[in-house]
């Protein structure tokens, strides 16, 4: 098969890189679909940060050609009865595949979606852990639709009822302003909200008592001094400059951030 009509298995975990089950299901989707190419997202997902391995996909899948096969593992109830295996199809035709626990909600907000829950033998391995579902259960998955296989024969399709899909975080947007929240803190510290370009309108941001001047870019402010701006994804991040926000502000996901004129905004 030429190189550029391989078919990619992106890979989003919360594995890490020290323990070895990364490589494993990487070993176990090669045994199985040998031609695919492997892209690795991250690995380093906050262990059981559901909420963050959904904002991760969300805000990387669009980024890969269509029929991207998107393996997504943060799985703290991993082998429970109540928490079904699924294969997830968008209208923009990108595959996804991952527990049925909010992960996979990006690809669930698209009102086109399919989602069908992974009951045959043919896409799994023989036998299957109650504790390490990516190897047995996501990574066969995966290599079984990179191999052609419809998501249709993996098993019986799922009405909306029966998916879990995570809240949307908190967006109130009014005349004098706008509030939202911390979705994600990267390796840099630096802290993601959920406030969209289009609502980014003033000159200060406030994360608790502490008022962030807006600007343009990370380095806009003086060694370690804090900023805010609309970053790469489309949305205002708060950042120390040269520094980690999340250490100086002591921030967390959820925590609540306002763009304003004269509304407080609570902590």
């Amino acid at each position: 098969m030429a190189e550029n009509n391989r078919v990619i298995i992106t890979l989003t975990t919360d594995f890490g890189t020290a323990d070895g089950y990364l490589g494993i299901v990487k070993g176990v989707i090669l045994g199985i679909a040998p031609s695919v190419r492997l892209i690795d997202i991250t690995h380093d997902i906050e262990p059981f940060e559901i909420r963050c391995g959904a904002w991760v996909l969300g805000n990387s899948y669009k980024w890969f050609p269509p029929r991207t096969i998107h393996l997504v593992v943060v799985d703290p109830a991993v082998g429970s009865t109540n928490q079904a295996s699924i294969i997830v199809r968008s209208g923009d035709d990108h595959l996804f595949v991952g527990p049925n626990n909010g992960v996979l909600t990006p690809a669930l907000r698209d009102p086109s979606a399919r989602a069908h829950q992974i009951l045959n033998p043919d896409f799994t391995l023989v036998r299957i852990s109650n504790t390490f579902h990516a190897r047995d259960v996501y990574g066969p998955a995966a290599a079984a639709l990179a191999l052609g296989r419809a998501i249709e024969e993996a098993g019986p399709r799922l009405s909306l009822s029966e998916l879990a899909v995570q809240p949307e975080p908190r967006l109130s947007i009014s005349e004098q302003g706008v509030e939202g929240e911390i979705v994600y803190i990267d390796r840099f510290g630096n802290l993601i909200t959920n406030i969209p370009e289009s609502a980014a309108l003033g000159d200060l941001c406030r994360i608790g008592h502490t008022e962030v001047p807006m600007r343009a870019t990370y380095s806009s402010g003086r060694a370690a001094e804090l900023v805010a701006f609309v970053a790469s994804h489309g949305h205002v991040e708060i950042a120390a400059t040269r520094g980690s926000a999340r250490d100086r502000l002591r921030a967390s996901i959820g925590a609540r951030v306002c763009i304003e004129k004269s509304v407080e905004c609570k902590k």
